[in-house]
């Protein structure tokens, strides 16, 4: 069997890696130029920078066993009795595709299915044929942008399906280690701020202020962030700190689908995300393994 995943967030990743251990043939298709989507970690020289998700705290036994497995494996480390955090997220999601069939910088546009098997075109119009089952683990939003033919039924559901963006600011260098963070956490529009060490800090911005202004390139961001800081913490000069800005457009799920996956029997083809249940990791893992603990028989 040949399976095509679409998007390498965790549930793209732990998916293909649960397809993996099974020994069936997985490609996971990415937009981006590498795995990790909202638990990505970026790179600048000395620096590794978790600009997305920074931890992890499960709520369920079989999640948290998870989590231990990867403390084992020196991908995680547990901060606190139930609070796991690792200096490079995406380290994880690098370690599920070890032996998967990673394209990257692909953006898929179109999907089509005739005589039993799936058919992708990317953005510069090549063809990837010949797949037998297709799971989608984008956000819902990306979903339907996509040239693709689904019940009605579920697309309407896909539809009420909504999502909260969240503009981040990554600071990082040696001046970090003076800012006041007591101060900055005093931000009107802060949704988190978060010390990943002390030469980097990363502030999230709220639910509001992301949505009003997720229209803008991250030029057009950073002075609107810089006037929030400024607004409690006027000597703030963003000259002093290497920092970039990112937008996370469907950073949180505002309304979730309601259901553990998407299947359809007759097309091959399932959804699994954490927007399906909420946002968090342990969403996207639950969504998973609920559809493959539900049809373990199609890939034995």
């Amino acid at each position: 069997m040949r399976v095509a995943i679409i998007g390498a967030g965790f549930s793209g990743c732990f998916l293909a890696r649960q397809l993996e251990k099974k020994n069936i043939d997985v490609t996971l298709f990415e937009k981006s130029r590498g795995v990790g989507g909202r638990m990505a970690t970026r790179y600048d020289k000395d620096f590794s920078i978790n600009h997305g998700c920074a931890n992890i705290i499960p709520t369920r036994l079989d999640f948290k066993v998870f989590c231990e497995e990867l403390v084992n494996k020196d991908l995680l480390y547990k901060q606190e009795s139930n609070h796991y955090k690792s200096n490079e997220m995406n380290r994880l999601l690098k370690y599920l595709t070890q032996n998967v069939k990673v394209i990257k910088n692909t953006l898929i546009k179109k999907v089509s299915y005739s005589n039993g098997k799936y058919m992708l075109r990317d953005q510069h119009y090549k063809n990837y044929s010949n797949f037998d089952f297709l799971f989608l683990t984008i956000p819902s939003k990306q979903i339907i942008e996509l040239d693709i033919l689904l019940e009605d039924k579920v697309q309407k559901k896909l539809n009420n399906v909504s999502f909260d963006s969240i503009v981040t600011l990554a600071l990082y260098g040696n001046e970090v280690q003076y800012l006041d963070t007591i101060t900055l956490s005093s931000m009107k529009h802060l949704h988190k701020l978060y010390i990943q060490d002390s030469k980097t800090l990363i502030i999230h911005m709220d639910r509001a202020f992301s949505n009003q202004y997720n229209h803008l390139n991250q030029e057009m961001l950073k002075p609107l962030v810089i006037n929030e800081i400024q607004k409690v913490f006027p000597p703030f000069q963003i000259e002093k700190y290497q920092h970039f800005i990112h937008l996370w457009k469907y950073g949180l799920t505002h309304k979730a689908y309601g259901e553990p996956f998407i299947y359809n029997k007759k097309k091959h083809y399932a959804l699994c995300a954490d927007w399906l249940l909420g946002d968090s990791v342990e969403d996207a893992y639950h969504s998973v393994n609920a559809f493959l603990n539900a049809h373990a028989s199609h890939f034995s």
